[in-house]
């Protein structure tokens, strides 16, 4: 662009630009395309440079109606040759710059004793350092003392960047009525999104949405970035704050913040999953853009990143609208009323459009429109929420009522079968009394056989000790009456058989049988004495008392 832009310098020819006649301009008149210039591309040319022949021999005249140089433009020295008024009465002019983002510009007026007076203006120039201190660029031209008078305008900047705007000169008092105006406009616009910032803000802390506070950083970004577009904010701040940096940043942020709010409004990751993705693409683009503004400042190239963006967000509306989202048809509204006024805007810069009021600030209803159909569809959507959460409530109503039914019935159910249940329980209870108290008395009885097996037990020991004493005594007696038989009985016995033998073998002599029969009465007194003491020894005992007990 630069370079084409040099070379039409070049090829417009050698002939001079023309002179400015006061007399024949009334009001607000851009007068870049009756300038000269001289592109100064190693920055280095001071104005003893500029007055030499040799420099003045190359000034061109302006091919276009605007100041358009591209991106890392040269420094530019205008010549403006103004004729003296003829007809009316000496005032003074204002020469306006009308570039908000203007590094620096140095204005020489040459005084009526050969010297030339600097003032200078620009968002690179410190606050104080500023001739005229206003939002514009302007410096003040004083009525030529001759017929005709030549002034220098050096622009450019130390940091480059885009030299694109235009050049007006306009009466002081005609220039105070449209800074009135302009105040006035622009006071009203930054109030107006002013209002709708709180009024959202409060919105988004009331219904806790991310949708809502996104939204608020799209408006804050958006009011920021059109008070320093406008030359606004560094006025406002007293140079705390330089216009150009931060309409570089705000942009960046605005447009970051736009993406996101159009991701949450209208739910492309749910709607339109494809389309999803090359929206994420795009915000990771504008992310290394923006940490590109943080490492080495802005970049050249996210310029070019604005009408795709804008395009994206467009269509992610269409999309949403033919999907059935009803409050995308507000969001679609608002970003194309912003982009036909961005291309107004950018129309008047490049000179395709005249620089009239009304093409300077054609971006501003454009704009508040847009903020009005976003807060429209921001709107709808909590409409269509409330209309979903009345549907979803009556739905809920209307499930807990057959909840309700089916929980009455189960309830009844539940309370017969608890009934029987219970019932049944307490038969079962009954019935495990019964067997309990069985139980109890079964164990009593056996606790009592127990005893009784146990004193058995115990009488059976003794029964059995006893017994076996009384056995012991019996078998002692029944070992006596052995011993009695065996050698009492037995001695008295034995001779009454030896001499019954005797007799019957006829041994015995006749006289001696009286003897022997004697003899054996004397054994049979013997045996019946031993007989009777056996008796009464066998009566005192407990065998043969045992004996008589016996049937």
């Amino acid at each position: 662009m630069r370079s084409l832009t040099l070379v039409l310098l070049w090829v417009t020819g050698m002939s001079h630009g023309q002179i400015i006649s006061l007399s024949q301009l009334s009001g607000r008149t851009p007068i870049h395309s009756q300038c000269q210039y001289l592109a100064d591309e190693n920055h280095e040319l001071t104005l003893e440079d500029i007055l030499t022949d040799s420099m003045q021999g190359q000034f061109r005249e302006a091919p276009e109606e605007v100041l358009n140089y591209g991106e890392y433009g040269p420094t530019l020295w205008l010549k403006i040759e103004v004729a003296a008024p003829t007809d009316q009465v000496s005032q003074p002019w204002v020469l306006e710059v009308a570039y908000p983002f203007l590094g620096y510009g140095l204005f020489y007026s040459r005084q009526p004793d050969g010297t030339w007076l600097q003032a200078q203006a620009g968002s690179e120039i410190p606050f104080d350092s500023i001739t005229n201190r206003s939002p514009a660029h302007i410096f003040l031209l004083p009525s030529p003392p001759e017929e005709t008078a030549t002034y220098y305008l050096k622009i450019g900047s130390r940091r480059g960047g885009v030299i694109q705007g235009s050049i007006f000169l306009t009466p002081e008092g005609a220039y105070r009525d449209y800074a009135e105006r302009k105040h006035l406009y622009l006071g009203a616009f930054f109030g107006a999104l002013l209002i709708m910032l709180v009024y959202n803000l409060f919105l988004a802390v009331s219904v806790r949405s991310v949708t809502y506070l996104l939204y608020c950083l799209f408006l804050g970004f958006h009011l920021v970035n059109r008070m320093a577009l406008m030359g606004y904010l560094s006025y406002l701040t007293e140079g705390w704050f330089s216009n150009g940096p931060v309409v570089s940043f705000t942009l960046r942020a605005y447009y970051l913040a736009a993406t996101f709010f159009a991701i949450r409004f209208l739910r492309t990751r749910r709607t339109m999953p494809r389309w999803h993705t090359v929206i994420m693409a795009f915000v990771a683009i504008q992310v290394v853009f923006l940490l590109l503004y943080f490492i080495s400042g802005p970049h050249p190239l996210f310029i070019v990143m604005v009408p795709p963006v804008c395009i994206v967000l467009l269509i992610s509306g269409v999309i949403a609208l033919r999907r059935g989202r009803k409050e995308a048809k507000y969001y679609l509204a608002g970003w194309t009323l912003f982009l036909i006024g961005l291309i107004v805007y950018a129309g008047k810069t490049m000179g395709v459009f005249p620089a009239t009021e009304f093409i300077e600030y054609v971006t501003l209803p454009a704009v508040l429109l847009e903020v009005l159909m976003f807060s429209f569809a921001l709107a709808d959507r909590i409409n269509v929420y409330r209309f979903e959460k009345q549907e979803a409530q009556a739905r809920a109503l209307d499930i807990a009522t057959q909840k309700e039914n089916l929980l009455a019935e189960q309830n009844a159910l539940l309370e017969q079968g608890v009934k029987t249940r219970t019932q049944e329980l307490q038969k079962a209870n009954d019935l495990m009394r019964n067997q309990q108290e069985e139980l109890i008395a079964q164990n009593e009885r056996l606790q009592q056989q127990q005893e009784e097996i146990e004193a058995i037990n115990q009488n059976l020991e003794y029964t059995v000790v006893q017994r076996t004493r009384k056995i012991a005594e019996a078998h002692q007696q029944i070992v006596d009456f052995a011993f009695m038989n065996a050698h009492e009985l037995r001695g008295p016995l034995a001779r009454v058989l030896g001499l019954n033998y005797l007799m019957k073998l006829g041994a015995v002599p006749p006289g001696e049988v009286p003897e022997i029969l004697a003899k054996i009465d004397e054994s049979a007194e013997e045996m019946d004495q031993v007989v009777k003491k056996i008796t009464r020894r066998l009566e005192k005992s407990e065998v043969l008392n045992r004996g008589k007990e016996r049937p």
